[in-house]
C-alpha cells in the first residue's frame, strides 16, 4: 500500500512501478522503506534536473564568477542513490540477470524519470 505522505512525484513512481515489483515478490512490508526511498530519490532527481534545465549548468557565483550549479553535485549524489536502490529491486539489466528476472516488457526510458 502506497504511503500517504509521499511527494506527488514519488507517488507517480510508486503507482507506475510498485505492482510489477509486488508481482515479482520484490516489494513487501520489509522492502517498502527502501522502495519509499527510491521513489523519493527519483522525485529528487527529477526536481534537480528541472532546476538545472531552468538555470543552466553554470551560474553566477560570488564576485560575478561563473561556477558550476550547486544542484549538479546534489544531482550526482541522488543519481548514485537511485542506482543502488534500483539494483536492490532488480531494476537494472545486470541486477535482473543476477536475479534471473526475465522482463516481459521494457519500459520507456522517459517514463521512469
Amino acid at each position: 500500500m502506497m504511503p500517504a505522505d509521499l511527494s506527488p512525484a514519488a507517488k507517480a513512481v510508486w503507482k507506475r512501478e510498485a505492482s510489477g515489483l509486488e508481482k515479482r515478490k520484490l516489494l513487501d512490508a520489509l522492502s517498502a522503506p527502501l522502495f519509499i526511498m527510491l521513489c523519493e530519490q527519483v522525485a529528487t532527481v527529477q526536481e534537480l534536473n528541472e532546476v538545472i534545465r531552468k538555470d543552466g549548468f553554470v551560474i553566477t557565483g560570488r564576485g560575478g564568477r561563473q561556477v558550476a550549479h550547486p544542484a549538479l553535485s546534489a544531482l550526482r549524489s541522488s543519481e548514485k542513490i537511485v542506482l543502488q536502490l534500483l539494483k536492490e529491486f532488480g531494476m537494472t539489466p545486470a541486477s535482473r540477470a543476477r536475479m534471473g528476472i526475465v522482463s516481459d516488457a521494457e519500459p520507456e526510458i522517459e517514463d521512469f524519470f
